[in-house]
């Protein structure tokens, strides 16, 4: 009958020794080298053996058999896409999570931006043995420092929007007046800058730019163009004198049977008393009185270049002498002062002191 029964690996292969009383002495002999009996005589049989040197074995055997279970706990392996990389305590498990939450959230800076791992981080709970286990710096430095080839295992990733006003600089527009003269301009508006709000969608990895995208652009404030107006008139192109659909002539430049007199201007009616009555181009009011010759109240333009132009039997004046006006600016209104036989005005051009046909200049 087999008294005990042991089972372990030599040179990798499983070997079972089996000791007994006499049988294991045999068996023993035979795996130390030893050979097997010989076949005896009853005589012999009966006779005592000659005693034998002990069998001693080795150390590293009974060290082999007798080594304790290596201990285990409770922890997690650490997955990096399909690859694992450590193997942490449970302890370590939550800290190293925490550390990857918060590495997260600090990238996220506003309701409008977020960051994600470019790899799959994942854990695998169960009982390991605990020499196994890394150091959390050490599995948090695999993690994200940069390896001999400069490249890291896990990359950090986030994408923000970012909001950036801009100029919208105005455009200088030059337009014709054909109320002011040739050679002459200015500046009817001033310009004025307008505002663009555009939103862009900013990835980064590691703190690189790799992508943007605009995703919206609006204009806050339009801009407002400056406007340049440019004098294209000439002294024989002059607007007409009279608003309020500007009536007729009555009476032309020149001479008159009926009076036996040589008229020195156009007499205009047909319109309301008080109507408008326009310069009919730019110049400098020179005079501006209640004249005592007949021509009743009484406006005297200064052109430049030698030409006036006259406006009389007006209601009223708007105009004060030194006063700068431009074509199509009122003067005042028509009327019947002075000698006149009707509610009408009487216009005048003089060159160089001398009168001269309206005919010849109004457009």
């Amino acid at each position: 009958m087999l008294n005990k029964l042991f089972k372990d690996k030599v040179n990798g292969n499983s070997v079972n020794i089996i000791m007994a009383t006499a049988m294991g002495a045999m068996c023993v002999g035979v795996l130390m080298g030893g050979a097997m009996p010989k076949q005896t005589s009853a005589q012999e049989a009966v006779e005592p053996m000659p005693e034998k040197e002990p069998v001693t074995l080795p150390t590293a055997y009974y060290s082999t058999l007798l080594t304790e279970p290596k201990p285990r706990e409770s922890g997690a392996k650490v997955i990096v896409g399909s690859e694992h990389i450590a193997t942490v305590s449970q302890e370590d498990f939550a800290l190293l999570r925490a550390y990857l939450a918060g590495k997260l959230n600090e990238q996220i800076t506003s309701q409008h931006s977020s960051a994600s791992y470019s790899e799959d981080i994942g854990f695998v709970h169960g009982s390991y043995v605990k020499s196994d286990f890394s150091e959390l710096d050490e599995v948090i430095s695999i993690m994200f420092d940069e390896n001999e080839n400069g490249e890291n295992l896990v990359s950090l990733s986030k994408s923000y929007v970012t909001e950036t006003e801009e100029t919208i600089p105005f455009e200088t527009v030059e337009v014709n007046n054909p109320l002011l003269p040739k050679g002459e301009s200015f500046v009817s508006q001033e310009g004025e800058d307008g505002t663009r709000v555009t939103l862009t969608l900013v990835t980064e990895t590691d703190g690189e730019i790799v992508g943007t995208r605009v995703f919206s652009e609006a204009t806050t404030k339009q801009p407002v163009n400056k406007v340049i107006e440019i004098g294209t008139a000439t002294f024989n192109n002059l607007m007409w004198p009279v608003g309020a659909g500007g009536g007729y002539v009555s009476s032309d430049y020149g001479y008159r049977t009926f009076d036996d007199s040589f008229h020195k201007g156009l007499d205009i009616c047909g319109v309301p008393e008080g109507s408008d009555i326009y310069a009919v181009y730019a110049g400098t009011v020179i005079r501006s009185e209640s004249n005592k010759n007949g021509y009743g109240e009484f406006v005297v333009i200064d052109h430049g270049n030698g030409y006036h132009t006259a406006y009389a039997h007006m209601s009223s004046r708007d105009v004060q002498i030194g006063d700068k006006v431009l074509a199509g600016d009122r003067i005042g209104g028509i009327g019947t002062t002075g000698q006149s036989t009707g509610v009408h005005l009487h216009f005048e051009v003089r060159y160089g002191g001398e009168f001269a046909n309206p005919n010849d200049f109004l457009a």
